[in-house]
């Protein structure tokens, strides 16, 4: 009985103890001592490892110190403890978009969009992590998805606010892209190369993420050398064609006028240009592109062979 009763003290003071604790953790919080935080938290944990509530808390101390990976660990171990419980859900959200938004104030800004990306497709009505995805991506000249985000907040929130004005030069500047890429089409298409090439540039240096401004571009550019026709402009050309390619893998059109600067560049060489025009085909086995470049590969391949013979007869080889 003697025993009982000590154990009984014993519990008692302990429990007050922790209370203690508790407490102490509490106000450590609220005056952002969150290293001596963390220390009281872990501490009730390691006597109480079930406790759901230290568990939050050590998550918010967590979060305060910016270790939000720890945080959101400490808020998935109170959710074990005390399943669906709707303030620990906040917090690991809350949480990991406090993450991105650390992220970009170092300017980490691909981490943080990384991040916000992974929160909206987990919690498409999360509206803070809507608002630091218009905001970002317009800072980082992606202004296509800063307007498709700011299409979001207004969809679910209609009345949440006036439109930004940061967010109307946004839309001004998306409908002067969309006039100046019209003109430089009609450049292009008029066979004015260079003068396409530079106006396509002033485009993606208006809008970064124009990025068919950028493929024309490049095919301009390599157009131009390619209407020249100066074989040390081949080079360029070629160089030209590569990046538009990098840009649109599965098009057949920079192949193609590849295929054919590599054809000027060196008249004896049959086999490079003939397995570009058959890499055309390959992707685009119906279109205009494919049609001329079975014209091609038989005109060269004839000639090869033509070569070849003549060669032959003269002893020389091939």
């Amino acid at each position: 009985m003697k025993i009982y009763k000590v154990a009984c003290i014993l519990l008692a003071l302990f429990m007050i103890k922790c209370s203690g604790m508790y407490n102490k953790g509490d106000e450590l919080l609220s005056h952002e001592n969150y290293e001596d935080a963390i220390v009281e938290f872990t501490d009730i944990l390691d006597h109480f490892p079930d406790n759901y509530e230290a568990y939050l808390r050590l998550g918010d101390a967590y979060r305060g110190d910016k270790q939000f990976d720890k945080a959101v660990a400490s808020y998935k171990n109170a959710l074990a403890y005390k399943p669906g419980w709707k303030i620990a859900e906040s917090r690991i959200i809350e949480a990991t978009f406090g993450k991105g938004k650390y992220l970009e104030f170092i300017e980490k800004h691909r981490d943080a969009l990384a991040i916000y990306e992974k929160i909206k497709s987990e919690h498409p009505d999360y509206m803070p992590v809507l608002d630091a995805l218009t905001q970002l991506y317009g800072k980082v000249g992606e202004f296509d998805k800063a307007i498709d985000n700011y299409k979001l907040i207004k969809e679910k929130n209609p009345d949440s606010r006036e439109e930004p004005e940061e967010f109307r030069k946004l839309l001004e500047l998306n409908h002067e892209a969309e006039e100046l890429f019209a003109g430089a089409m009609e450049e292009y298409n008029g066979t004015y190369f260079y003068e396409a090439a530079e106006s396509f540039k002033k485009i993606f240096e208006l809008k970064p993420d124009h990025k068919k401004a950028k493929y024309y571009h490049y095919l301009s550019e390599g157009r131009h050398h390619l209407k020249r026709g100066a074989v040390l402009e081949m080079w360029d050309a070629i160089l030209a064609f590569g990046y538009a390619m990098m840009l649109k893998p599965d098009s057949a059109e920079p192949i193609f006028y590849m295929a054919q600067a590599y054809k000027k560049k060196d008249k004896d060489d049959y086999d490079t240009p003939i397995e570009h025009f058959k890499k055309v085909i390959e992707l685009e086995p119906d279109s205009e592109f494919a049609v001329e470049s079975k014209k091609q590969i038989k005109a060269l391949t004839d000639t090869k062979e033509k070569m070849e013979k003549f060669l032959k007869k003269k002893g020389g080889g091939f």
